[in-house]
């Protein structure tokens, strides 16, 4: 069994979201790369960190988390408000000089879907002046959807897969 000696505070849980059992929380800028990645996360619940697995991350308007076996507001609310743990050896601080590094560069190789609708693979993303631009692998071609938060739903770390919604039209244009 593996132990844990040094753990990085990466955040806090700020409240409950949603009927699910959404939590909204807020991370470090230097570490939200790792927070992303984690597939758990350790909660300072009365002085002990309580490990939870990580089943979805929603980065639309604001940060919200999704923790296995926490389904209902009722769940959930025992976890407001707590500090954000990740293991030091998992909590990478983002590098000073990556700081023109691509926002979205993490989401490189996973699954765009639009309304239930699979759309395709990321295949890559490039900086525009006003927009960073995912190339998506569209039937049998290539087409730059927009990343902004506003137009993402929910991000699923696990499965590689984002769920967007997409201007109307934007697929007529392939």
């Amino acid at each position: 069994m593996r132990t844990i000696d040094k753990f990085v505070l990466v955040g806090s849980t700020l409240k409950v979201h949603g009927i699910n059992g959404l939590i909204r929380v807020r991370v470090n800028p230097d570490y939200l790369d790792s927070f992303f990645d984690a597939d758990f996360i350790f909660l300072d619940l009365n002085g002990s960190k309580v490990p939870f697995f990580v089943n979805e991350i929603n980065d639309g308007d604001s940060l919200n988390v999704l923790l296995e076996h926490i389904n209902r507001p009722e769940d959930a609310i025992h976890l407001v408000p707590a500090d954000i743990y990740l293991p030091a050896t998992e909590a990478e601080k983002t590098n000073e000089d990556h700081s023109e590094r691509l926002e979205f560069e993490r989401l490189i190789g996973f699954t765009v879907f639009s309304q239930e609708q699979k759309i395709g693979e990321i295949l890559n993303v490039v900086a525009y002046p006003q927009q960073e631009m995912a190339i998506v692998s569209y039937q049998d071609t290539e087409i730059f959807i927009p990343l902004h938060h506003e137009l993402i739903e929910t991000i699923h770390p696990d499965t590689k897969e984002i769920k967007m919604r997409l201007p109307e039209g934007l697929l007529d244009l392939a």
